[in-house]
Order: structure tokens, then sequence, then C-alpha cells
């Protein structure tokens, strides 16, 4: 229309808009619109038009009060990011590199903007490779600068910021708190942490940075943001106070270091660990109260406590470090990932040298040794199982655990004299200060160095005390692991009667404990010693159910003790006697 006959007022802009549209077929599309408000003068009052609307944010009153279908744009596919990168790189310099090509689209996000610009950089170097670009897109300090066309103003930066822009204040502080988290992948309660609030005040401002897509939900509770956004929080992050910062991190740091003790007292022995308290515990944290609950909560947060101890590590926070390295090592014992938890004590070591705590360093050497022994190298155990017994000597509940780990050492050395008088010691000292797993754990590693030497009687007795132990003693003891080991003893002796009346014992305790790993186990021994007793119909059953309980705790093959399934024969045990700290 002539600019004559454009009204100056909005509202009779709008119904003159809508009147020269009236009856018209017309697809109207509104590109990145920033509110309800902005685009509700341009929708046609006529049925026969219809609008598209892109935006940022989700615009709910849209959804609301006019109707409109909301539609998700989701993440390209690998495959389409890849493609994009050769609309202008070229497809044949793509497909010259396609492995590079993958890794760069995985560096955009698969945003298409971001993508956009890598490959228009790219496109200005001819003679430049792929497998460079990769190279240079890798540096997490220089990405968003690089995904730059500062000619045209084109940048993920300035389209992060429109978002971060249309946040009130408060959801704006918590996208800036987030910036302090190392990973991707965040849950309500370490928002809050993050936030210093409780996870119901949080909540809101979660969905408002979903709103503006700075988040998306990635679970129940639980929200992830692209690897561009978490580097862009954390630019925005260095807005605070330095001293807010700080405090920030150590609430999550705490928030983690808190559930994780938790969890690892359901899986461990209470009175063989130290106890953690945190300097600033968290005002909410989730309610782990069976074993099942702790490995599932550990499961969904093994890489950012893993990321998080790596945290602590880089601030010289090796009091916490240390702390996360041990419940990340007796998570990975419970199931069995050897590797992981030989890294973890390897780490919980370094940290605590670097803090000079002898308590931490006694409990990792044992740590570090019992990796030792599994990968057959018993006489640099032994070595470690001495540091430990030498720096937990002056604290009665560390001296016990020390001897008990040296007396295993020992004996898988060869050298069984040694190992006896160390885990007679072991068993006088945890007696004598009421610890009752490392007494119990002592006697059975005696009853196992007696049944090596022949001495039957002396191991039978080694073992009925262990076992009534754990019937004298209930919670206090791990009755689970100790009778699976029993069981394991007891068929040394040929008695096979006897040893599956212990796994059905121990099958009952890992029941009634949530233990789904324990009950693995257990089903895992009944089925091989029915199967050696000629009861193969019998065992299926139980092999069946062990190997279930397996793959859904994703338990790597070959992680439940010393007995073979396939062939019903006890396989040869490396150490001498099976793993003390089962649990």
């Amino acid at each position: 229309m002539p600019d004559a006959r454009i009204p100056a007022d909005a509202d009779e802009r709008a119904a003159l808009y809508r009147s020269a549209v009236a009856g018209r077929r017309m697809l109207v599309v509104l590109d990145n619109a920033r509110s309800a408000a902005q685009v509700r003068p341009l929708l046609p009052g006529t049925s026969s038009c219809a609008v598209l609307v892109s935006s940022r944010s989700r615009l709910d009153d849209l959804a609301a009060t006019e109707g409109a279908v909301r539609v998700t744009v989701p993440a390209l596919s690998r495959d389409e990011a890849v493609t994009v990168l050769g609309l202008v790189l070229g497809a044949d310099r793509v497909a010259a590199e396609p492995a590079a090509a993958a890794e760069l689209a995985e560096l955009c996000d698969r945003l298409p903007l971001a993508l956009r610009i890598a490959a228009a950089r790219g496109s200005s170097h001819q003679h430049g490779t792929l497998r460079a670009m990769v190279e240079a897109f890798s540096d997490e300090r220089h990405r968003l600068h690089r995904l730059s066309l500062p000619d045209s103003g084109s940048t993920v930066r300035t389209a992060l910021a429109w978002s971060y822009r249309r946040l009130d204040a408060a959801s704006a502080r918590l996208f800036r708190r987030l910036g302090e988290h190392p990973g991707t992948d965040v849950d309500r309660g370490a928002a809050a942490a993050l936030a210093g609030t409780t996870v119901a005040e949080v909540q809101p401002r979660l969905e408002s940075l979903i709103s503006v897509h700075l988040l998306h939900k990635s679970g129940p509770e639980r929200y992830a943001r692209h690897d561009l956004v978490r580097l862009y929080t954390a630019a925005v992050a260095e807005e605070e106070p330095a001293a807010d910062r700080h405090a920030a991190t150590e609430r999550l740091l705490d928030y983690y270091l808190h559930t994780a003790d938790a969890g690892r007292r359901l899986v461990t022995d209470e009175a063989w660990q130290p106890a953690m308290r945190v300097a600033r515990p968290p005002a909410e944290s989730p309610e782990l109260s069976t074993v099942k609950e702790a490995l599932d909560w550990f499961r969904a947060e093994e890489t950012n406590l893993h990321r998080a101890l790596a945290l602590a590590g880089a601030r010289g926070d090796h009091g916490r470090a240390w702390r996360l390295a041990l419940c990340l090592e007796r998570f990975q014992h419970h199931l069995g990932d050897l590797p992981a938890q030989a890294e973890a004590a390897r780490l919980g070591l370094a940290a605590a040298r670097e803090l000079g705590d002898n308590q931490a360093q006694a409990v990792f050497h044992v740590r570090v040794g019992e990796n030792l022994v599994r990968s057959g190298r018993a006489g640099d155990a032994v070595a470690h199982g001495e540091q430990a017994v030498r720096l937990g000597r002056d604290e009665p509940q560390d001296a016990c655990n020390a001897m008990l780990g040296l007396g295993r050492f020992l004996h898988a050395a060869g050298r069984p004299a040694e190992a006896l008088a160390r885990l007679t010691g072991s068993i006088e000292v945890a007696g004598a200060v009421g610890n009752v797993a490392v007494e119990t754990y002592a006697l059975l590693g005696k009853a196992w160095v007696h049944q090596s030497e022949g001495e039957r009687t002396d191991a039978m007795d080694a073992l009925r005390r262990s076992v009534e132990l754990v019937r004298d003693n209930g919670s206090r003891v791990h009755g689970a692991a100790v009778l699976l080991i029993a069981g394991e003893l007891v068929r040394e002796f040929g008695e096979h009667d006897k040893a599956l009346r212990m796994f059905s014992r121990g099958l009952s305790a890992a029941r009634d404990a949530e233990d789904l790993v324990f009950q693995a186990r257990h089903h895992r021994a009944i089925g091989n010693t029915l199967a050696h007793l000629g009861s193969r119909a019998a065992a299926v059953p139980h092999w069946t159910r062990a190997e279930r309980l397996r793959a859904a705790l994703g338990l790597p093959d070959g992680g439940d003790v010393t007995l073979n399934g396939s062939h019903g024969h006890r396989a040869p045990h490396p150490h001498g006697f099976p793993e003390l700290a089962c649990t």
C-alpha cells in the first residue's frame, strides 16, 4: 500500500493488515519472533491464511491464547550436519575427509548457524584440510571466537546473547552460576546447589532457561545444554563476583560429595571407610535408601562425578578430591569396573599425598594394592600394604583395615605365615574397637590362608566365627558379600550342599538390601554349584537370572566373582582367596 494510506497507530495498522489479507490464501512467515506480543498484531483474521513463526522462545502465550501448534525443531542428525557443511565447503571436499567432517559437525553441536559459519571460514582457505579445522575448533578457549564472521556480525555468541538477554534477573543469575558446572548435564539438585537455594525455588528458573532453549530436558528432573551453550555460560559466569563464583563451586562439589557418600554407605560397610562431612551441606539432595537407588544415581552422575573430581584437583582442593575419588572407587568396585576403579584409586592417592592426610593415604594404599594383586603384581602390592600400615598405625580403625589389606597381599605373594600374622593383628584391633566389618573379612582371610595350607580345622574355625559375626550384627556387615566368600570357601572343601545353603542365605540378604549386584553374583554361584552337582537343568534359571541382572545393571562381563557359569567349574583365583573388599 502507498505510505500515505498506512496509519501511524499500531492498532490501526494491524486492522488494515487484516483487511488486506482477508479472503486471500496466504502463508505468512514470521522469522525470529521475540515474543507473542510481537506476533499477535500480524495474525490474519481469516482461516484461509496460515502463519509459520520461528523463534528462540517457546511463545507459550500463542499456544494458550491463539491455538498455535508448537513444533520443537530437533538438532540436525550427523549426516544432515555434514550435508550443511558440504553446501558451503563443497561436497567433494567433505567427501574427501568424512571422519574430520563428522567431528567438525559435532564441534558445532550440529547447529545450522555454527555449521555455516565454520564452513564459511573453511571455504576461505581452500588449501587447508578439514582435519586442521577440527584441531583449531577443538580448543574450547577459542571456539566461540572462531564461530564468528566479523564482517557480517554473524556469530554464535550473538545468537546466544539474544536468548540470554531475554531472561529475568533471577534466571540470568542461575544461567551464570551454571557456568561453574563442568559438565553438560545437570539435575535439579545440582542447579539448586549452584544457586544456593532450594529445588522448588530453582525450578521456575530452569523452566525459563528451557523456554529460550538455553537448556533442554534430558530426562526426569535432568537438564542438558549444548557444548557451545556451556562455553557461553562459562564466559558470562565471569560477570559474577569472584567470591560468589567460589562459593557456588564449593556448594556444587559438596552436593556431589554429600550425595555420593550417602550412596557409598549403601554399597559398602559403613565402619570400613572414613566419614565425610561437607563444609557446605546442600539444602536438598536425592534421598538414597537402597543399593539400587544408589547405583542408579551413580550411573546418572558418573560423568559429572569424574568432572567434579577433576575440577577439585584443578582448584587445588585436595580434600574434596580424595573424598570424591574414594566414592567413585567404591561404586566402581561394586560394579566390577576394575580399570576405572584403579584410576580412581590412583587419583585419590595423589590427592591425599598433596594434602598430607595420613588416613586417606592409608585407605588408598590398600585400594591401589588390591588392583596390583589383580594384575599379578603382588610384590608391589605388599609395598603399598606396608605403607598403609605405617600411615595408619596411630588410628586403630585405619590400622585394622591396613593390616587386613597387607595380610591379603602377603598371601597373594606366597607368604602365608606373614599373612596370618597380619590378619590376626587385624582381627584383634578390629575386635577391640568394634569394627565388625573388618573383623569379619579378616577372619575370612584367615580361613582362606589356612585352607590353602591344608589346615582345614583352623580354616573352618575362622569361617564359623566370621559367619557368626554376620548373623549377630546384621546391617553392620554386608552379609551378602560375606556369605558369597564363605560359600566359595566351603566349596573348596567339597561341601557343595553347605555352599548352596550359604549362597541361598546370601541371596536372601541381597534381596533384603535390594542389592541387585550381589543378587546376580549369588544366582551365578548357585547355578554353578548346581551344575557341578549334575543338576544343570536346575542351574539354568539361576544363570539366566544372573545374566539379566548383570545386563540391566550394565555390569562388565566377568564382573561376578570366582565362578565360571558356562561350565560350572570354579575358576582358579589369582589372589589365593576371593576379594575381601567385596562390598
